[in-house]
This record gives structure tokens, C-alpha cells and sequence, in this order.
């Protein structure tokens, strides 16, 4: 029957085949310590651990006579081991294996890959101050919400996903099309401009620029000049990746914004995508959304909307007159949810400004109202609509240095907000 008992040096558990004689000598495998089956049965308290002694000062052991007044060898008696099962060592290798490979793969997708947005983004010049953009894809699931779409998307926007869908096979360019961005540089006119294509499926991009036009090269990456008709008419087309198409319109300094647009992904700071903060990441989280940047042509755009409202709205309106970005949302789902923001100095700035509204005439739910003075620029406050569905629901808060609000309302009563803020005009007159 096995025995067990403890190393009175190390406090070791130990494992013997059978008792021990007195005077055997046992073996510890952990610290190396020989000691007598007679002392194994007791130990030295822990809280009074005995000093070791040296070496030298070691007592030595007294060995048993045998008859004849010689000395019997004593037999040192080890412990066995504990086997490890290979199987189930291999197992939890395993194990361990799959579970950091999980992390892992978690930590690339949290941190590591890039977002779809920041990925289109990074390819609209930092310059460039009005940009819009829809989730087609997202929408399409919506089929009632598909009248909403048509108001941005069959613009310039048509044109170029039709030619290219038509360049891939395909028969319909809003199928065609998962995502599409559209952004120009306003200044003395359009100064440039681009659309950006992200495509339901991978493309074979070689195979699609061959019907466009002819292939050219640029830094190791192949472009083509298409041979169309309109906005496509001799526009450079260029795929970063095989979801992504990229369009620059002839005009408008078109190379130059070719050129920034290709090397955008190296040099992100010098993008939307490195530029447009709290609040760019907040408007263009939106289903349909635009964003201004308040430069060039559209540089008094904010700031004039600040001036309007600030004897009403002191905190809003004085960050609005020096607010780098604007923009608006709808988002669909059970309800249209409808959004506006801006871009503050400071996190703090944000917050004071969300309590400032929340606090003042416009927070009170369906008992809002509104100012004189503001109502210069809300022409629509006096709607029934507008105090039943938008102020009844209405939220001010912030996130990060981007101050905005957002409200909710069925579908049924949506049409008159859903002009305001799916308004495709909306930054085209400065």
C-alpha cells in the first residue's frame, strides 16, 4: 500500500510503495535532502524552521553495527516520480495553442486590421471639405428604405458605379456597389474631386480596367484611363485592393489628386482619414452622411451657422464659429435616427456643450422651445412634426471632442427631417 509523507527539509510531498523501516533512508527528488523512515514522521514547525547547518558541521550519522561489529551499507531509498500522461500533455498544448491563436485573431481585428471606413478614407485627401458618403450594401437589406438612397446616390454617384459595374458584367450598379464615397475639393469651383467604389464581391480590378481603357503605371501600381462618357470620360481608375475601385474625374487637378489619393494609405496623417477626429468618426458612422470641412469655399459654413445661434446658445454657437468639421446622418433600422455634430478644442468643450443643450430651452422633450433668434436658421421649428418627433426624442451628448445630437422617429413621420439631413445639396453652395 503506497505511503505518503513529507521532506522534513522542503516540505514535499512524497509518495512511497510501501512504510518505510526506521532507520531506511529516503531520498527528497525536490531538494535532494536524505532523511530516516523513523523521521519522516514528524517535522520542524514552520513558523520555527530549524538553521541549516554547514557541511562540515553536520553531525554524522551513526551507521547500525551488524554482528560482527562492522557496519551494515544503508540502502537509500528514492521516490518515484509522478508520470505525465503524453496524451494529455499534448492536449493542453494544444489547447494553449488554439486559445493564443484566438487571442490573437481577436487582437488583429480589434487593433490590427483596418476599419472599412479609415480604409476608404485614407484615400480622400486631407484637403478635400465636402464629402459624403452611403452604406448601399447595409441599405439594399432594407428594401422600404431604398427610395431614401436615391436621392445621393443617383447623382454622380450612379454614373460611375453603372460604368463600372457594366466594365465587371454586371447589370446594376447600386447591386454593384457595397459602399460608395463621394468627395470633392471646393475651392474657386471644384478643385478636385473623386469617388471611391467598395464592391459587394472581390474583383478581378485587371479584368475590369482592361474595358475601361488603357493601363498605365504609376509607383508599381497599375491604373487605367477610361474611354467613357461623362464623369467617366478620360477619369484615371485605380484598385488599392480587390474591393476597392477608385475614381478621379478628369479636370480639377486630376493627377495631382491621383497622386495623393495612391499614396494616401503611407501617408495617412496627410488624409480624411488622419484628419477628421472625433467628430468625421462620429458623421460618417451614419448609414448616409455628409462631411464638411470647413476650408476653402466652405470655410464661413460652420462658422456662419455659429454666428446665428450664439446669442441663444453661447457655448454652441462660439465653438461652431471655430469648428474644423460639420456634418450630418440617418441611419435606418426599427427607426430613422437622424444626427448632427461638430468637432470642439476639447473633450470638456463637448461635454459643456451637450449639458448647455440638454439643460436649456431645446432639451424639454415635446415642451421644447425654440429661441427667436434660432429660428432664423431652423426655418422647419414650427412644423407639429418636428416638435412630436424630433424634439420628443431628441439626445445632446459628446463623444471624445465631438459634441452632437441625435433623434429617433418611425419611418411613417420621417419625411420632413429625412430633407433635412438626407439632403444631397447640403455644402454644394457655400
Amino acid at each position: 500500500m503506497a505511503y505518503q509523507t513529507r521532506c522534513p527539509e522542503c516540505q514535499a510531498k512524497l509518495t512511497l510503495d510501501d512504510t518505510p523501516a526506521a532507520d531506511e533512508a529516503i531520498e527528497c527528488p525536490k531538494c535532494g535532502n536524505q532523511f530516516t523512515g523513523g523521521s519522516a514522521k514528524g517535522k520542524a514547525p514552520r513558523d520555527e524552521p530549524e538553521k541549516k547547518l554547514k557541511k562540515k558541521d553536520k553531525p554524522k550519522d551513526k551507521k547500525p553495527k551488524n554482528e560482527k561489529g562492522g557496519t551494515n551499507p544503508v540502502k537509500i531509498r528514492k521516490t518515484k516520480k509522478k508520470k505525465s500522461n503524453p496524451i494529455i500533455l499534448y492536449l493542453m498544448a494544444a489547447g494553449a495553442l488554439v486559445i493564443l491563436g484566438a487571442i490573437g485573431g481577436i487582437g488583429y481585428l480589434l487593433f490590427g486590421r483596418v476599419g472599412k471606413m479609415d480604409e476608404m478614407m485614407s484615400h480622400v485627401p486631407g484637403d478635400f471639405n465636402l464629402i459624403r458618403g452611403m452604406n448601399v450594401g447595409l441599405i439594399s437589406k432594407y428594401p422600404g428604405y431604398l427610395k431614401e438612397l436615391e436621392p445621393q446616390f443617383n447623382r454622380e454617384v450612379s454614373d460611375v458605379a453603372s460604368a463600372l459595374a457594366s466594365a465587371a458584367g454586371e447589370q446594376n450598379g447600386m447591386d454593384f456597389v457595397d459602399y460608395a464615397i463621394a468627395a470633392k475639393k471646393k475651392q474657386g469651383g471644384v478643385a478636385g474631386q473623386l469617388f471611391i467604389i467598395r464592391t459587394r464581391v472581390a474583383i478581378d480590378a485587371k479584368a475590369i480596367g482592361a474595358k475601361l481603357g488603357a493601363e498605365s503605371n504609376a509607383d508599381g501600381t497599375p491604373y487605367w484611363r477610361a474611354s467613357g462618357r461623362g464623369l467617366m470620360a478620360n477619369a484615371i481608375v485605380f484598385s488599392p485592393n480587390n474591393r476597392l475601385l477608385i475614381v478621379v474625374p478628369a479636370g480639377g487637378q486630376q493627377d495631382t489628386v491621383f497622386r495623393a489619393s495612391l499614396a494616401g494609405p503611407k501617408a495617412k496623417e496627410n488624409t480624411m482619414a488622419g484628419k477628421y477626429g472625433d467628430a468625421g468618426k462620429k458623421i460618417c458612422s451614419g448609414h448616409i452622411w455628409t462631411l464638411v470641412n470647413a476650408s476653402g469655399d466652405l470655410q464661413n459654413y460652420v462658422k456662419t451657422m455659429g454666428e446665428a445661434i450664439k446669442k441663444d446658445f453661447p457655448p454652441l454657437g462660439n465653438q461652431m464659429i471655430n469648428s474644423k468639421y460639420f456634418g450630418t446622418w440617418v441611419t435606418f433600422g426599427t427607426y430613422i435616427k437622424v444626427g448632427a455634430a461638430i468637432d470642439c478644442d476639447t473633450k470638456d468643450t463637448a461635454s459643456n456643450i451637450a449639458t448647455h443643450l440638454s439643460d436649456g430651452p431645446m432639451g424639454r422633450g415635446d415642451d421644447s422651445e425654440i429661441p427667436n433668434e434660432s429660428k432664423k436658421v431652423m426655418t422647419f421649428s414650427g412644423s407639429k412634426v418636428f416638435k412630436e418627433t424630433f424634439l420628443a426624442n431628441i439626445v445632446y451628448t459628446y463623444s471624445g471632442s465631438c459634441a452632437f445630437l441625435q433623434s429617433k422617429m418611425p419611418f411613417s413621420k420621417s419625411q420632413e427631417m429625412l430633407r433635412i439631413f438626407n439632403n444631397p445639396t447640403m455644402g454644394e453652395s457655400g
